[in-house]
Order: C-alpha cells, then structure tokens, then sequence
C-alpha cells in the first residue's frame, strides 16, 4: 500500500493525523527540555507530514522509511526557510544513520505494522541505540477496540483516485491478533491492482515488557484520539495508545 498508493495515502485526513501528532510530540518536547535546534529522528516517516511540522518549529529532523514512493512525496514538501530535512530510506530495524538524537518519533500505526515481535524489539533496540542519553522515544500504538471497529473490520465505499478508483477490504482475526487490509485499485482498461498490508495488535504488558528489554526506562503512556471522529462516525475508533520511553541518563 506504501508503493503504487504512496499518493492515495498523501490526502486530508493524513495531514490532519500529522498535525495532530506534532501537537502532541511539541507538548512532549516543552515539558522534556527538548529545545528547537535539537535533533530528532523520525522513523517510517512516510510521506513527510510529521517531519515538515517538527522542522517548522526549529527541530532538526531526519526522517527513515523504506518506501522510494513515500519518501518521493516526502522531498517535494515545502519546509521552513528552503531547508531541507534529512530523508534516508532504510530499514528502522537496522537504522542506517548513528544520531546521536534527542528524540525518535514513531508514529502512524508503526508499531502495529511489525507484526514480528522479534522486529518489534529489534526497533526498539535501533531507536535507544540511537538516543542521547535521557533522550525520548514517542510512538502511538492502535487500541484492541480500534481493531475491533470497522476501520479495520469492513470494506469502504469506493474512493476516486487518478483515473480509477480505490476500494479497501479489512479484516481482524482476535483469535491470532492480526489484521489485514486490501486495496484493489481500479482503472478502466487496465488490470485490477491489488495492494495489501497487515498489522498485529500488541498487548500493553507487551509492549512495556519489550521496551524494558531494549533498554527502555521510566516508561508511561496515555489515551491518544488524533482524528475525532466520533460525532461523524460513530462505529470507527481512531483511539491510539501514546508511549514515552526514556533512554538512561
């Protein structure tokens, strides 16, 4: 879905979500002394949303993800004052830059999409290896009932996109804790594309126990609703879980 989509993610509602978590990650940085200047790592940064508002607020940022298409659209963003922020594309189990950074940011269902746990903790060891000490880690995670809702268990309504359109299918499978979505893009005259993903629902006691095994120290999280969407669409949840993990000093 990050290949022939890159795009079709790039829309409203992404850069919404992207606003949404710079709120959340700027309150973060005030109350940890993360000051503007610091440098700060941002991994599966996608399309660029998060990168461009945190360098907008005077932060160094490099952003990582695996996706040429993504990282594409990252580049032709406008950032603040023509600069331009470091785009790397690599794996963020096997991090391809030394930092040392005064923040990770992981957000946008990131760590759902490791659906190993050996790839889970495998990122969690890259990003506080990376850290300075006393440095933070932030990332969001998807909520059990968020997997439960028709975000992630139904079919949307077709979506015009270029000359087609898009269709998106998800399933969650509670017995095993995974959950598959299929995009099948439509375009007159030419084959049926299909793109698929999957997420693994993490249990908090998983999550804790994996970053204690990174290293991880003085971990809390907090409920974390990026796009309200209650009062609209009642049956989708978009509740996240927003986990701070700090590297030893």
């Amino acid at each position: 879905m990050y290949q022939q989509l890159a795009a079709f993610y790039d829309n409203d509602s992404r850069e919404e979500f992207s606003l949404a978590c710079a709120r959340v990650v700027l309150e973060r940085f005030q109350s940890e002394g993360i000051k503007p200047g610091s440098a700060i790592l941002d991994l599966a940064c996608g399309t660029g949303g998060l990168v461009q508002e945190t360098q907008r607020h005077g932060y160094v940022v490099t952003g990582v993800d695996l996706s040429d298409e993504m990282l594409s659209l990252a580049r032709q963003r406008q950032y603040l004052g023509g600069a331009r922020p470091v785009l790397v594309r690599g794996d963020i189990r096997c991090l391809p830059v030394e930092g040392p950074f005064g923040a990770v940011l992981c957000f946008g269902d990131v760590l759902n999409h490791l659906t190993d746990l050996s790839d889970l903790e495998a990122m969690f060891t890259e990003a506080r290896r990376v850290l300075t000490p006393g440095g933070i880690l932030l990332a969001d995670c998807n909520t059990l009932d968020t997997f439960r809702s028709r975000l992630w268990n139904g079919v949307s309504a077709p979506q015009p996109w270029r000359e087609g359109r898009v269709q998106v299918r998800s399933m969650f499978d509670e017995e095993d804790g995974l959950a598959h979505m299929e995009a099948m893009i439509v375009t007159p005259g030419l084959p049926t594309k299909v793109e698929r993903l999957s997420e693994r629902y993490y249990s908090d006691e998983v999550l804790h126990r994996s970053l204690v095994k990174a290293g991880f120290e003085r971990i809390e999280t907090s409920p974390f609703e990026p796009l309200n969407l209650k009062g609209a669409l009642p049956e989708l949840s978009t509740l996240k879980i927003l986990w701070i993990a700090r590297s030893p000093v």
